[in-house]
Protein backbone atom coordinates (compact mmCIF):
# COMPACT_ATOMS: atom_id res chain seq x y z
CA UNK A 1 0.00 0.00 0.00
CA UNK A 2 2.82 2.40 0.79
CA UNK A 3 4.20 1.84 -2.73
CA UNK A 4 0.83 2.94 -4.19
CA UNK A 5 0.84 6.06 -2.03
CA UNK A 6 4.32 7.00 -3.18
CA UNK A 7 3.31 6.55 -6.85
CA UNK A 8 0.26 8.81 -6.33
CA UNK A 9 2.46 11.52 -4.79
CA UNK A 10 5.00 11.25 -7.62
CA UNK A 11 2.32 11.41 -10.31
CA UNK A 12 0.54 14.36 -8.67
CA UNK A 13 3.86 16.11 -8.25
CA UNK A 14 4.65 15.63 -11.92
CA UNK A 15 1.21 16.91 -12.94
CA UNK A 16 1.56 19.93 -10.68
CA UNK A 17 5.03 20.72 -12.01
CA UNK A 18 3.81 20.31 -15.58
CA UNK A 19 0.87 22.66 -14.94
CA UNK A 20 3.19 25.23 -13.37
CA UNK A 21 5.55 24.96 -16.35
CA UNK A 22 2.71 25.47 -18.84
CA UNK A 23 1.32 28.41 -16.85
CA UNK A 24 4.76 30.00 -16.80
CA UNK A 25 5.17 29.60 -20.57
CA UNK A 26 1.68 30.85 -21.28
CA UNK A 27 2.09 34.02 -19.22
CA UNK A 28 5.66 34.85 -20.28
CA UNK A 29 5.88 33.83 -23.91
CA UNK A 30 6.92 36.62 -26.26
CA UNK A 31 4.26 36.52 -28.99
CA UNK A 32 6.48 38.63 -31.20
CA UNK A 33 9.03 35.83 -31.44
CA UNK A 34 9.03 34.13 -34.91
CA UNK A 35 8.64 30.74 -33.22
CA UNK A 36 5.78 31.89 -30.99
CA UNK A 37 3.04 30.48 -33.23
CA UNK A 38 4.42 26.97 -33.06
CA UNK A 39 4.80 27.24 -29.30
CA UNK A 40 1.23 28.53 -28.90
CA UNK A 41 -0.16 25.60 -30.86
CA UNK A 42 1.96 23.13 -28.87
CA UNK A 43 0.74 24.59 -25.59
CA UNK A 44 -2.89 24.40 -26.77
CA UNK A 45 -2.48 20.69 -27.52
CA UNK A 46 -0.63 19.99 -24.28
CA UNK A 47 -3.03 21.85 -21.98
CA UNK A 48 -6.51 22.22 -23.50
CA UNK A 49 -7.96 22.89 -20.04
CA UNK A 50 -5.62 25.75 -19.13
CA UNK A 51 -7.25 29.19 -19.39
CA UNK A 52 -3.90 30.97 -19.63
CA UNK A 53 -2.95 28.92 -22.66
CA UNK A 54 -6.19 29.86 -24.44
CA UNK A 55 -5.80 33.50 -23.41
CA UNK A 56 -2.29 33.51 -24.86
CA UNK A 57 -3.53 31.91 -28.07
CA UNK A 58 -6.31 34.48 -28.32
CA UNK A 59 -3.83 37.33 -28.00
CA UNK A 60 -1.41 35.73 -30.47
CA UNK A 61 -3.98 35.15 -33.20
CA UNK A 62 -5.39 38.64 -32.65
CA UNK A 63 -1.96 40.17 -33.33
CA UNK A 64 -1.06 38.28 -36.51
CA UNK A 65 -2.88 40.88 -38.66
CA UNK A 66 -4.34 38.01 -40.65
CA UNK A 67 -8.11 38.39 -41.00
CA UNK A 68 -8.53 34.60 -41.09
CA UNK A 69 -6.99 34.35 -37.61
CA UNK A 70 -9.65 36.59 -36.03
CA UNK A 71 -12.10 33.67 -35.76
CA UNK A 72 -9.40 31.53 -34.13
CA UNK A 73 -8.63 34.37 -31.71
CA UNK A 74 -12.31 34.64 -30.75
CA UNK A 75 -12.58 30.88 -30.23
CA UNK A 76 -9.56 30.91 -27.92
CA UNK A 77 -10.93 33.82 -25.87
CA UNK A 78 -14.30 32.05 -25.59
CA UNK A 79 -12.63 28.86 -24.40
CA UNK A 80 -10.69 30.83 -21.75
CA UNK A 81 -13.93 32.47 -20.56
CA UNK A 82 -15.69 29.09 -20.39
CA UNK A 83 -12.86 27.72 -18.25
CA UNK A 84 -12.94 30.75 -15.92
CA UNK A 85 -16.39 32.35 -16.29
CA UNK A 86 -15.96 34.70 -13.29
CA UNK A 87 -13.11 36.72 -14.82
CA UNK A 88 -14.53 39.95 -16.27
CA UNK A 89 -11.38 40.59 -18.32
CA UNK A 90 -11.88 37.36 -20.27
CA UNK A 91 -15.44 38.36 -21.16
CA UNK A 92 -14.19 41.79 -22.19
CA UNK A 93 -11.68 40.06 -24.48
CA UNK A 94 -14.51 37.98 -25.94
CA UNK A 95 -16.58 41.13 -26.49
CA UNK A 96 -13.78 42.96 -28.26
CA UNK A 97 -13.04 39.87 -30.42
CA UNK A 98 -16.70 39.64 -31.45
CA UNK A 99 -16.68 43.34 -32.23
CA UNK A 100 -13.66 42.85 -34.49
CA UNK A 101 -15.47 40.27 -36.63
CA UNK A 102 -18.64 42.38 -36.82
CA UNK A 103 -20.82 40.44 -34.36
CA UNK A 104 -22.34 43.47 -32.62
CA UNK A 105 -25.07 41.54 -30.78
CA UNK A 106 -22.58 38.98 -29.49
CA UNK A 107 -20.17 41.71 -28.47
CA UNK A 108 -22.90 43.55 -26.58
CA UNK A 109 -23.87 40.40 -24.67
CA UNK A 110 -20.25 39.71 -23.71
CA UNK A 111 -19.71 43.32 -22.64
CA UNK A 112 -22.85 43.10 -20.49
CA UNK A 113 -21.51 39.93 -18.85
CA UNK A 114 -18.15 41.62 -18.16
CA UNK A 115 -19.84 44.71 -16.71
CA UNK A 116 -22.08 42.52 -14.55
CA UNK A 117 -18.97 40.88 -13.06
CA UNK A 118 -17.12 44.18 -12.50
CA UNK A 119 -19.67 47.03 -12.46
CA UNK A 120 -17.28 49.54 -10.88
CA UNK A 121 -14.16 48.91 -12.96
CA UNK A 122 -13.14 51.79 -15.22
CA UNK A 123 -11.61 49.66 -17.98
CA UNK A 124 -14.81 47.76 -18.77
CA UNK A 125 -16.90 50.94 -18.46
CA UNK A 126 -14.58 52.65 -20.92
CA UNK A 127 -14.44 49.77 -23.40
CA UNK A 128 -18.20 49.13 -23.33
CA UNK A 129 -19.03 52.84 -23.45
CA UNK A 130 -16.90 53.33 -26.56
CA UNK A 131 -18.45 50.26 -28.18
CA UNK A 132 -21.92 51.70 -27.59
CA UNK A 133 -20.87 55.03 -29.09
CA UNK A 134 -19.64 53.28 -32.22
CA UNK A 135 -23.00 51.55 -32.43
CA UNK A 136 -24.77 54.92 -32.24
CA UNK A 137 -26.10 54.47 -28.69
CA UNK A 138 -24.83 57.74 -27.24
CA UNK A 139 -27.46 57.81 -24.50
CA UNK A 140 -26.04 54.55 -23.13
CA UNK A 141 -22.38 55.03 -24.01
CA UNK A 142 -21.64 58.46 -22.54
CA UNK A 143 -22.82 57.62 -19.00
CA UNK A 144 -20.39 54.69 -18.96
CA UNK A 145 -17.56 56.86 -20.29
CA UNK A 146 -18.38 59.49 -17.66
CA UNK A 147 -18.20 56.83 -14.91
CA UNK A 148 -14.88 55.59 -16.26
CA UNK A 149 -13.44 59.12 -16.41
CA UNK A 150 -14.56 59.77 -12.84
CA UNK A 151 -12.97 56.53 -11.62
CA UNK A 152 -9.68 56.89 -13.49
CA UNK A 153 -8.13 60.35 -14.02
CA UNK A 154 -6.07 59.04 -16.94
CA UNK A 155 -9.28 58.45 -18.91
CA UNK A 156 -10.71 61.93 -18.31
CA UNK A 157 -8.55 63.53 -21.01
CA UNK A 158 -9.49 61.09 -23.81
CA UNK A 159 -13.14 61.29 -22.73
CA UNK A 160 -13.15 65.07 -22.94
CA UNK A 161 -11.39 65.01 -26.32
CA UNK A 162 -14.04 62.67 -27.69
CA UNK A 163 -16.95 64.78 -26.54
CA UNK A 164 -15.43 68.12 -27.53
CA UNK A 165 -14.86 66.79 -31.03
CA UNK A 166 -18.37 65.38 -31.23
CA UNK A 167 -20.05 68.50 -29.79
CA UNK A 168 -18.06 70.97 -31.84
CA UNK A 169 -16.38 72.26 -28.72
CA UNK A 170 -19.58 73.10 -26.84
CA UNK A 171 -18.72 73.32 -23.13
CA UNK A 172 -22.30 72.90 -21.86
CA UNK A 173 -22.83 69.79 -23.98
CA UNK A 174 -19.55 68.29 -22.85
CA UNK A 175 -20.40 68.82 -19.18
CA UNK A 176 -23.94 67.55 -19.69
CA UNK A 177 -22.64 64.31 -21.23
CA UNK A 178 -19.65 63.69 -18.96
CA UNK A 179 -20.84 65.37 -15.77
CA UNK A 180 -18.91 67.76 -13.56
CA UNK A 181 -16.55 65.38 -11.82
CA UNK A 182 -13.30 67.13 -10.78
CA UNK A 183 -11.27 64.92 -13.11
CA UNK A 184 -13.51 65.82 -16.03
CA UNK A 185 -13.27 69.54 -15.23
CA UNK A 186 -9.50 69.31 -14.97
CA UNK A 187 -9.28 67.55 -18.33
CA UNK A 188 -11.66 70.14 -19.79
CA UNK A 189 -9.42 72.91 -18.49
CA UNK A 190 -6.40 71.43 -20.23
CA UNK A 191 -8.27 70.76 -23.47
CA UNK A 192 -9.78 74.25 -23.64
CA UNK A 193 -6.43 75.91 -22.99
CA UNK A 194 -5.02 73.97 -25.94
CA UNK A 195 -7.84 75.47 -28.02
CA UNK A 196 -6.99 78.98 -26.71
CA UNK A 197 -10.44 79.17 -25.11
CA UNK A 198 -9.25 80.74 -21.89
CA UNK A 199 -12.59 82.00 -20.55
CA UNK A 200 -14.13 78.53 -20.91
CA UNK A 201 -11.01 76.99 -19.37
CA UNK A 202 -11.40 79.29 -16.39
CA UNK A 203 -15.04 78.26 -16.01
CA UNK A 204 -14.09 74.57 -16.09
CA UNK A 205 -11.33 75.20 -13.53
CA UNK A 206 -13.79 76.90 -11.19
CA UNK A 207 -15.83 73.69 -11.15
CA UNK A 208 -13.05 71.85 -9.29
CA UNK A 209 -13.54 71.96 -5.48
CA UNK A 210 -11.26 74.50 -3.82
CA UNK A 211 -9.45 71.95 -1.66
CA UNK A 212 -8.64 69.80 -4.70
CA UNK A 213 -7.16 72.73 -6.65
CA UNK A 214 -4.28 72.82 -4.17
CA UNK A 215 -4.01 69.03 -4.09
CA UNK A 216 -4.76 66.55 -6.87
CA UNK A 217 -5.05 69.22 -9.55
CA UNK A 218 -2.29 71.60 -8.50
CA UNK A 219 -0.28 70.91 -11.67
CA UNK A 220 -3.33 71.54 -13.84
CA UNK A 221 -3.71 74.93 -12.15
CA UNK A 222 -0.04 75.80 -12.54
CA UNK A 223 -0.18 74.92 -16.23
CA UNK A 224 -3.30 77.09 -16.57
CA UNK A 225 -1.58 80.05 -14.88
CA UNK A 226 1.43 79.77 -17.20
CA UNK A 227 -0.82 79.53 -20.27
CA UNK A 228 -2.89 82.55 -19.21
CA UNK A 229 0.23 84.63 -18.58
CA UNK A 230 1.65 83.57 -21.93
CA UNK A 231 -1.58 84.72 -23.58
CA UNK A 232 -1.47 88.03 -21.62
CA UNK A 233 -4.56 87.27 -19.53
CA UNK A 234 -3.08 88.49 -16.26
CA UNK A 235 -6.29 89.03 -14.30
CA UNK A 236 -7.45 85.48 -14.98
CA UNK A 237 -3.95 84.20 -14.16
CA UNK A 238 -4.01 86.03 -10.82
CA UNK A 239 -7.38 84.48 -9.95
CA UNK A 240 -6.11 80.95 -10.62
CA UNK A 241 -2.80 81.66 -8.84
CA UNK A 242 -4.80 82.73 -5.79
CA UNK A 243 -6.66 79.39 -5.92
CA UNK A 244 -3.30 77.59 -5.70
CA UNK A 245 -1.93 79.65 -2.79
CA UNK A 246 -2.58 78.40 0.73
CA UNK A 247 -1.56 81.48 2.72
CA UNK A 248 -4.22 84.18 2.40
CA UNK A 249 -1.60 86.93 2.69
CA UNK A 250 0.25 85.56 -0.35
CA UNK A 251 -2.79 85.32 -2.61
CA UNK A 252 -2.49 87.76 -5.53
CA UNK A 253 -5.34 90.19 -6.11
CA UNK A 254 -6.13 92.28 -9.15
CA UNK A 255 -4.95 95.87 -8.66
CA UNK A 256 -2.73 95.14 -5.65
CA UNK A 257 0.91 94.54 -4.77
CA UNK A 258 1.39 91.11 -3.19
CA UNK A 259 3.26 91.08 0.14
CA UNK A 260 4.06 94.77 -0.12
CA UNK A 261 5.00 94.84 3.56
CA UNK A 262 7.37 91.84 3.23
CA UNK A 263 5.75 90.13 6.22
CA UNK A 264 5.67 86.77 4.44
CA UNK A 265 9.28 86.79 3.33
CA UNK A 266 10.75 86.85 -0.16
CA UNK A 267 12.14 84.03 -2.30
CA UNK A 268 15.33 84.02 -4.31
CA UNK A 269 14.24 80.84 -6.12
CA UNK A 270 10.91 79.33 -7.19
CA UNK A 271 8.83 82.42 -6.48
CA UNK A 272 5.26 82.37 -7.75
CA UNK A 273 4.37 84.41 -10.84
CA UNK A 274 2.82 87.23 -8.77
CA UNK A 275 5.34 87.20 -5.92
CA UNK A 276 8.48 89.29 -5.57
CA UNK A 277 11.07 88.21 -8.13
CA UNK A 278 14.70 88.62 -7.06
CA UNK A 279 17.41 87.59 -9.48
CA UNK A 280 20.45 85.72 -8.25
CA UNK A 281 23.83 87.37 -7.78
CA UNK A 282 26.26 88.76 -5.25
CA UNK A 283 25.41 92.45 -5.44
CA UNK A 284 23.43 93.91 -3.79
CA UNK A 285 22.85 91.78 -0.71
CA UNK A 286 19.06 91.49 -0.38
CA UNK A 287 17.18 90.31 2.69
CA UNK A 288 14.56 91.03 5.32
CA UNK A 289 15.38 93.25 8.28
CA UNK A 290 13.65 93.70 11.61
CA UNK A 291 15.75 96.81 12.23
CA UNK A 292 14.84 98.53 8.96
CA UNK A 293 11.04 98.54 8.94
CA UNK A 294 8.32 101.14 8.84
CA UNK A 295 5.49 98.88 10.05
CA UNK A 296 4.90 95.24 10.85
CA UNK A 297 7.88 93.02 11.61
CA UNK A 298 10.04 93.31 8.49
CA UNK A 299 11.30 95.63 5.82
CA UNK A 300 13.46 94.67 2.84
CA UNK A 301 17.04 95.95 2.59
CA UNK A 302 19.46 96.15 -0.32
CA UNK A 303 23.11 96.61 0.68
CA UNK A 304 25.67 97.75 -1.90
CA UNK A 305 29.36 97.34 -1.21
CA UNK A 306 30.99 98.61 -4.40
CA UNK A 307 29.45 98.55 -7.86
CA UNK A 308 26.08 97.32 -9.16
CA UNK A 309 26.97 96.86 -12.83
CA UNK A 310 25.61 93.31 -12.51
CA UNK A 311 22.96 94.49 -10.09
CA UNK A 312 20.32 91.99 -8.96
CA UNK A 313 16.82 92.90 -10.06
CA UNK A 314 13.76 93.30 -7.82
CA UNK A 315 10.37 93.19 -9.52
CA UNK A 316 6.79 91.97 -9.27
CA UNK A 317 4.19 91.13 -11.89
CA UNK A 318 0.82 92.79 -11.23
CA UNK A 319 -2.66 92.19 -12.59
CA UNK A 320 -4.72 95.33 -13.13
CA UNK A 321 -7.98 96.47 -14.67
CA UNK A 322 -7.52 97.93 -18.17
CA UNK A 323 -8.08 101.69 -18.28
CA UNK A 324 -8.30 102.07 -14.48
CA UNK A 325 -6.39 104.65 -12.45
CA UNK A 326 -4.25 103.62 -9.48
CA UNK A 327 -1.91 105.29 -7.03
CA UNK A 328 1.41 103.59 -6.46
CA UNK A 329 3.20 104.24 -3.17
CA UNK A 330 6.45 103.00 -1.62
CA UNK A 331 8.23 103.97 1.59
CA UNK A 332 12.02 103.94 1.77
CA UNK A 333 15.14 104.89 3.73
CA UNK A 334 18.49 105.32 2.03
CA UNK A 335 22.15 105.89 2.90
CA UNK A 336 23.34 105.23 -0.64
CA UNK A 337 26.31 107.08 -2.02
CA UNK A 338 26.09 106.99 -5.80
CA UNK A 339 25.58 109.13 -8.88
CA UNK A 340 22.86 106.83 -10.14
CA UNK A 341 19.16 107.42 -9.50
CA UNK A 342 16.98 104.74 -7.92
CA UNK A 343 13.30 104.78 -8.89
CA UNK A 344 10.28 102.48 -9.06
CA UNK A 345 8.81 102.06 -12.52
CA UNK A 346 5.64 100.36 -13.78
CA UNK A 347 5.94 98.85 -17.24
CA UNK A 348 3.28 97.65 -19.68
CA UNK A 349 4.13 93.92 -19.76
CA UNK A 350 2.74 93.37 -23.25
CA UNK A 351 4.46 96.24 -25.05
CA UNK A 352 7.34 97.00 -22.68
CA UNK A 353 6.38 100.67 -22.53
CA UNK A 354 6.81 102.82 -19.45
CA UNK A 355 3.47 103.55 -17.78
CA UNK A 356 4.57 105.40 -14.64
CA UNK A 357 7.69 106.21 -12.62
CA UNK A 358 8.36 107.66 -9.18
CA UNK A 359 10.69 110.49 -8.33
CA UNK A 360 14.32 109.78 -7.51
CA UNK A 361 14.86 108.29 -4.07
CA UNK A 362 17.50 110.55 -2.52
CA UNK A 363 19.30 109.70 0.74
CA UNK A 364 17.23 110.07 3.91
CA UNK A 365 17.54 108.86 7.48
CA UNK A 366 13.78 108.96 8.02
CA UNK A 367 11.15 106.94 6.21
CA UNK A 368 10.00 108.84 3.13
CA UNK A 369 7.25 108.11 0.61
CA UNK A 370 7.55 108.13 -3.15
CA UNK A 371 4.41 107.81 -5.22
CA UNK A 372 3.00 108.19 -8.70
CA UNK A 373 -0.32 108.04 -10.51
CA UNK A 374 -0.80 105.02 -12.75
CA UNK A 375 -3.19 104.86 -15.69
CA UNK A 376 -3.35 101.33 -17.08
CA UNK A 377 -3.51 101.16 -20.90
CA UNK A 378 -6.93 100.07 -22.12
CA UNK A 379 -5.59 97.12 -24.08
CA UNK A 380 -3.59 95.41 -21.29
CA UNK A 381 -4.28 94.02 -17.83
CA UNK A 382 -0.73 93.36 -16.63
CA UNK A 383 2.02 95.62 -15.31
CA UNK A 384 5.55 94.93 -14.15
CA UNK A 385 6.75 96.81 -11.08
CA UNK A 386 10.54 97.23 -11.16
CA UNK A 387 13.21 98.86 -9.05
CA UNK A 388 15.49 100.58 -11.58
CA UNK A 389 18.58 102.78 -11.56
CA UNK A 390 19.20 105.45 -14.13
CA UNK A 391 21.58 108.33 -14.75
CA UNK A 392 24.91 106.51 -14.47
CA UNK A 393 27.80 108.84 -15.36
CA UNK A 394 30.28 106.02 -15.94
CA UNK A 395 30.27 102.39 -17.02
CA UNK A 396 31.22 101.30 -13.49
CA UNK A 397 28.30 103.15 -11.87
CA UNK A 398 29.52 102.50 -8.30
CA UNK A 399 27.24 102.53 -5.26
CA UNK A 400 27.78 101.92 -1.57
CA UNK A 401 25.38 101.93 1.34
CA UNK A 402 21.90 100.67 2.06
CA UNK A 403 18.38 101.31 0.82
CA UNK A 404 15.36 99.82 2.60
CA UNK A 405 11.72 99.47 1.52
CA UNK A 406 8.43 98.83 3.27
CA UNK A 407 4.69 99.29 2.78
CA UNK A 408 4.66 99.18 -1.03
CA UNK A 409 1.12 99.41 -2.40
CA UNK A 410 -1.10 99.96 -5.41
CA UNK A 411 -4.49 101.49 -4.67
CA UNK A 412 -7.37 101.99 -7.08
CA UNK A 413 -8.56 105.60 -7.32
Amino acid sequence: MWITAVLVVVVLGFVGARSFFIDTLATRLDIGDPAAGQMVDSLSEAAPGNRNVHLLAGVYYEKTFDVEDLDRSLAEYQKAAELDPSDYMLWMAVAEAKDRIGDADGAKAAFERSLELAPNYADIQWAYGNFLLRQGHQDQGFPLIARAAAADKKLAGPAVSQVIQMSGGDLATTQALLGRDPGVNAALTTALVALNRYDDALRAWSGIPAEMRQGDYLQTGQDLVNSLIGAHHFRAAAIVAADLTQDEADKPSVGQVTNGGFENGVKVRNAGPFEWQITEGAEPQIGLSEAQKRSGRYGMTLIYTFRPESSRQVSQQLAAEPGDRYRFSAWYKSSLKTDTKFQWQLIDIVNGKLVATTAEMSPTDAWREVSTDVVVPRNVDGLKLMLVRTGCTSSACPATGMIAFDDISLTKE
